[in-house]
């Protein structure tokens, strides 16, 4: 699409905004991080996130209980993307992506988007156009963070041209449902492109700092980043980790492997074999090892048996030796034409109507998506973020009682909240690479 014009309103515009959202950051804790002291970068709104009494998060006896609507919208949003996502990615190499991530930053375009832009992109998420729905979202958000023993984190944040027209009502919605930062930003400068950089390496932990290259003409950026860190319930013991023969699909290779024996429950399904090993805390890893034959992208590519291998939960009970390769990898996705593959095709046309957002025509760009991961003996830890880009439109536009778990082959995983949020998800093409 060609490069327009910048055309925007009047500096008036922003200013009476900036003005009525200045109440808003008193509301919130305010980030007074490197990010919002870059040159061309402006606070605008902080979230009202409560606080622990110890100060640094929420407590987790207020956590709210999270519905199980905006759970099933997940796992059904995982279904649908996680082929289309990871399948197109089937070059023989790791890959991850993180649906809760993508989901959320789509959640931000979405509440911005109006007629059938708008329902397009609540029909691609599984969810309904609600204030239930939305207030869902915010629900398990604050019940990631909330959680004492395994870290968890969700960050949102908006980010608006400087002397851009926005609606008010949209920035509401995107602080309150999604707990969402407000920035205003000189876009297409080197300044503000380190300072979202900064913004997601905050909120994943150090663990992901992306070359991020915004455009003059982008009106907004819409961000979400995640971060997960936690240690198994039981840990691997170090000294029995050993080399093994990882037969990955383009020949065999090396991999240090942890072993240990658990009761634990697994599923043996169609053309797979799934178990999972706990965390403090609840979340959960789960290892989904094809059959011999099958590949992770046979079982992505079929929507029903990939829903059961992430989510039917009748398991049985055994006593089972896991034999896991350690592994750490990392993954930077461009997201357009893989979504538009999907169905999602309005919020990248010139017929995008984002004008519950902004009275300028506008429409997704880009959609940036990067994520790592990386388990031990200890504990596993990951981090995503997920970038959209909003540009100005140019016109026209069967078991035995003991079981031998052994990921000596390509296999997916997931790592699944307590609440049964599907974080990540990926694939182990070969853990040494």
């Amino acid at each position: 699409m060609e490069k327009p014009m910048r055309r925007f309103a009047t500096a008036a515009t922003s200013v009476v905004l900036a003005a009525t959202l200045a109440g808003s950051v008193l509301a919130g804790c305010a980030d007074d991080s490197v990010t919002t002291q870059a040159q061309g970068v402006r606070v605008l709104a902080e979230p009202d996130i409560p606080e622990r009494t110890d100060g640094e998060g929420l407590d987790g006896s207020m956590a709210p209980v999270v519905s199980e609507t905006v759970v099933s919208s997940l796992e059904e949003f995982v279904v649908q993307s996680a082929s289309g996502i990871l399948g197109s990615e089937n070059t023989g190499d790791n890959v991850i992506y993180a649906p809760t991530s993508l989901y959320y930053a789509l959640s931000l375009a979405a509440a911005g988007a109006q007629g059938d832009t708008r329902s397009e992109l609540y029909d691609f998420l599984h969810t309904q156009d609600s204030d239930q729905a939305r207030a869902a979202c915010r629900d398990l958000a604050l019940a990631l963070h909330a959680n004492e023993l395994c870290e968890m984190s969700m960050a949102n944040s908006v980010w608006i041209a400087a002397h851009a027209p926005f609606e008010k009502g949209y920035l509401d919605i995107v602080r309150e449902d999604y707990l969402a930062s407000a920035y205003e930003a000189d876009f297409g400068t080197k300044e503000v492109d380190a300072a979202i950089s900064s913004w997601i390496a905050d909120k994943t932990g150090g663990l992901l700092a992306p070359q991020v290259e915004t455009d003059a003409d982008w009106l907004s950026a819409l961000v979400n980043a995640m971060h997960f860190k936690g240690s198994w319930a039981v840990p691997f013991d170090a000294d029995k980790t050993s080399e093994d023969v990882f037969h990955a699909a383009a020949g065999d290779t090396q991999a240090s492997f942890m072993e240990r024996s658990a009761e634990s429950g697994f599923l043996d399904g169609e053309g797979f074999i799934r178990a999972g090993l706990y965390f403090n805390g609840g979340a959960q890893m789960l290892f989904v090892l094809p059959d011999e034959g099958i590949s992770p992208s046979d079982i992505l590519a079929d929507g029903t048996v990939l829903a059961s291998a992430l989510f039917d939960d009748n398991n049985a009970d055994a006593e089972i030796t896991y034999r896991i390769p350690k592994f750490s990898f990392d993954v930077e996705l461009q997201l357009v034409e893989t979504l538009r593959s999907m169905g999602l095709e309005l919020p990248f046309s010139d017929k995008a109507d984002f004008s519950a957002m902004t009275s300028v025509p506008a429409y997704l760009s880009s959609i940036k998506h990067g994520s790592c991961v990386s388990i031990d003996e200890e504990g596993a830890e990951a981090a995503a973020y997920t970038m959209a880009g909003v540009s100005v439109m140019s016109m026209p536009m069967p078991p035995d009682s003991h079981l031998d778990f052994v990921c000596d082959r390509p296999f997916l995983f997931a790592i699944v909240s307590p609440e049964g949020a599907p974080l990540f998800v990926g694939v182990v093409e070969d853990p040494a690479k």
